[in-house]
């Protein structure tokens, strides 16, 4: 674990502690004396963070990663999520690559790091059910039971879009953003320069938001089915993908929704479009994708990316150029960073579909921080489930979302018919 880590943690204990001290003269002393403390260790943390920066810098391989980048990488890649469920479920403590992972995020007890969640690019996506890996048949039945299949749910595509994801420990997450200040500009020999027009700050903040979600199951199907942990973890990983996907998207901004980049922009969406009076033509794709180029937040298409509702793609893919015969879709597939369809883009309207274009070439425009990992509660001993012999899963989720900076994206509209 990096110094700077663990220095935030002594941090966050510190913090804890200063705020569990009634107000009192007995607690002044000892108040004073965490304080000083903190204080020394914030030092400590900036100059080790500086320090590890340094570092980093200066061995990053011809993969753009640090030694340390790697490990955690490679952490990663042994941890399963299933392994961590099952842990829980039957009231045992983490351990192994499960058990890292949670240490190094500062967590413990029944709280799961993002990254055990989140789904991931998987070498093995596509497996291969093969009539030899059926589950031999119990000797009492004639059921050969194959791999359960789970729900399936709209591809993420928050990634694409660039928004970033960072895991916070404790405590609200501000961003200030700087505008308005005074342009540079060319000054004659002996002339005075007026007064510098003040810069704006302004705090974005984000506070956590709750999404929360149960899974019942009976002890009885729990012994029948063989993979049952299984699946509802894979489904848990997916679900939780999926609601917060759904939100950064088209959530509509009315406490407790996130406002999503298709929100109105009163409600922190991204400013609306003159609806399109055209049918969309490969021509007319065109000028919408061209959207993306602004010279500051991006200079060319290949700094931008795009992602559109289902009806909309495939519209792009039968938009055939009639010079070259390539069709729209391989056009933004592409031109763009990346392109995407999503099913959490909202429907046609009145024949229109809009998406969401994200401008990447001046770094994170827009944020969804995660708040501590994602806590599970197994719950098999209240007075309804402990009668009739439910075992209750409920996964909690803190996270928020909110647009830093507008001018990275922009709304797309297409006129589908």
């Amino acid at each position: 674990m990096k110094k700077s880590t663990k220095l935030e943690l002594r941090a966050i204990e510190l913090q804890q502690q200063i705020n569990g001290l009634e107000a009192n003269e007995a607690n002044l002393a000892k108040r004073r004396e965490l304080l000083a403390e903190l204080d020394t260790v914030q030092t400590e943390r900036r100059a080790a963070l500086e320090a590890e920066a340094a570092a980093g810098d200066e061995h990053r391989g011809g993969d753009g990663l640090t030694a340390e980048e790697r490990e955690f990488r490679a952490l990663e890649g042994r941890a399963e999520c299933r392994n961590a469920v099952h842990a829980l479920i039957q009231g045992a403590e983490l351990s192994g690559a499960e058990a890292e992972i949670q240490r190094h995020r500062g967590l413990s007890g029944a709280e799961l790091p993002w990254e055990l969640i989140a789904p991931r690019a998987r070498a093995d996506r596509g497996v291969e059910h093969r009539v030899d890996a059926v589950t031999p048949a119990p000797g009492t039945t004639q059921d050969n039971q194959r791999t359960p299949l789970g729900r399936v749910f709209a591809r993420s595509a928050t990634a694409t879009l660039g928004v970033e994801m960072p895991s916070v420990p404790v405590g609200d997450v501000n961003v200030p953003v700087l505008s308005g200040s005074q342009a540079a500009s060319n000054v004659a020999k002996g002339a005075s320069v007026g007064d510098a027009a003040a810069g704006t700050l302004t705090a974005v903040t984000f506070s956590p938001t709750r999404i929360q979600f149960e899974y019942l199951m009976r002890r009885e199907d729990k012994a029948r089915m063989m993979g049952l942990e299984e699946v509802l973890r894979s489904d848990l990983s997916m679900a939780v993908a999926d609601r917060v996907d759904a939100q950064v998207l088209a959530g509509n901004g009315t406490a407790p929704n996130f406002g999503g980049f298709l929100a109105t922009a009163a409600n922190g969406g991204l400013p609306a479009l003159t609806a399109p009076s055209t049918e969309v033509s490969y021509e007319l794709a065109l000028a919408e994708l061209a959207r993306g180029v602004d010279g500051m937040y991006a200079g060319n298409l290949g700094e931008c990316s795009m992602v559109v509702g289902d009806d909309t793609y495939r519209k792009l893919v039968g938009l055939i150029n009639t010079g070259s015969g390539e069709v729209a879709a391989m056009t933004y597939s592409r031109m763009l960073s990346g392109f995407m369809a999503s099913a959490n883009i909202p429907a046609p309207q009145t024949n229109d579909q809009e998406g969401i274009l994200a401008r990447r070439g001046a770094g994170t425009n827009a944020l969804c921080p995660m708040w501590g990992g994602v806590t599970l509660i197994v719950d098999e001993v209240s007075a309804t489930n402990r009668k009739q012999g439910w075992i209750s899963i409920t996964a909690v989720l803190l996270s928020d979302f909110k647009i830093t900076r507008a001018d990275g994206f922009s709304r797309v509209a297409f006129q589908l018919a």
